[in-house]
């Protein structure tokens, strides 16, 4: 999650010295209130606005995983978090546009469907968990 500019927690702070509430703040900056509250909860307690190199959550992913694209269909829980285009940007992720509810342009979505043809067309059909596995795995 990236974090607010210095320019952007400077002005945080002069809002908040203002009494405005954590929600106004981040409507007015488009961020999300738990990094208004951590950016200026980490201000008053360092007296600083830039955050000590190596500070953070470590990288899951290798050179090798940065290869790839990543794929955005735009459904709703994809497009929620206000801070995902500026991060996926500021982080070098290049990002596939897909449009929303199409299962259609994306071949993992039929893969459900294919495998539920497939046991259900089997003859005698599953029993029980371990026929349907053996079913699912052939």
């Amino acid at each position: 999650m990236p974090d607010l500019a210095p320019t952007e927690i400077a002005r945080a702070l002069e809002m908040r010295r203002n009494s405005q509430t954590y929600r106004v703040i981040s409507r007015d900056l488009r961020r999300l209130v738990s990094t208004i509250h951590r950016s200026i909860q980490r201000f008053r307690e360092t007296g600083t606005y830039v955050r000590r190199a190596g500070q953070g959550r470590k990288r899951h992913t290798s050179s090798r995983d940065d290869r790839f694209i990543r794929l955005r269909d735009n459904a709703r829980p994809h497009t929620v978090w206000v801070e995902l285009p500026a991060y996926l940007n500021d982080m070098n992720i290049t990002v596939m546009e897909w449009p929303a509810r199409s299962p259609d342009m994306n071949p993992i979505e039929h893969v459900p469907n294919l495998l539920k043809r497939k046991v259900d067309s089997r003859i005698p059909a599953p029993a029980n968990v371990g026929e349907l596995r053996i079913a699912v795995v052939e």
